[in-house]
């Protein structure tokens, strides 16, 4: 009895987790219509009124990108949900991946005057999935881009050191609280 019920419960768990990971896949799909429509009526309005609603405007923007931006979180936290297989691993050039999220780093961070260097050894390499490595080192780097005090540097060093590959992030910003450490690879986790 103990065995079946055991069986039962463990059904009942697949079948939410399934469930639950169904939905979430379904409402961030559904959401990138109805934004995108958003996005273009923004543009129509911004041509409509020739500047005179610039402010309200940029503001609408900022959280039509902050929203997309949500939706691909939820889309990124599904696909890394699914078990990672062979066929989904290759081995990308890592330096080169570095370098481009640097190079990008460095555009954005211009209006605040920060600077983002990079300093990386050849012939990185590790077996992983190329889109998510540049997702994850792009999420570490704008972090520490919007963190940073004004005027302020972005480093970036990648190479190889007695225990392995290393990527180093730093910047002059004001951290982490130490409390909050262990919260930060929690989907959607913000420090206050």
């Amino acid at each position: 009895d103990l065995a079946h019920d055991f069986d039962r419960m463990t059904e009942q768990l697949d079948r939410l987790v399934r469930s639950r990971e169904r939905l979430l896949q379904d409402v961030a799909h559904e959401l990138r219509s109805p934004l995108a429509r958003l996005q273009v009526a923004l543009e129509l309005a911004r041509s409509r009124t020739h500047g005179a609603a610039d402010a309200e405007h940029d503001r609408i923007e900022l959280e039509t990108e902050r929203l997309s931006e949500l939706i691909g979180q939820i889309l990124r936290l599904e696909s890394l949900s699914q078990p990672f297989t062979v066929e989904r691993m290759e081995p990308p050039d890592l330096s080169a991946i570095v370098r481009e999220v640097a190079e990008d780093a460095a555009f954005e961070a211009q209006p605040r005057n920060v600077s983002v260097g990079a300093t990386v050894a050849d012939g990185l390499s590790v077996k992983g999935d190329p889109v998510e490595l540049s997702s994850a080192l792009e999420n570490i780097v704008r972090n520490a881009v919007k963190w940073c005090l004004e005027q302020g540097e972005v480093s970036i060093v990648a190479g190889r050191n007695a225990d392995g590959l290393t990527i180093s992030v730093s910047d002059n910003g004001p951290g982490v609280p130490p409390d909050t450490l262990a919260h930060l690879f929690e989907p959607f986790y913000r420090v206050d």
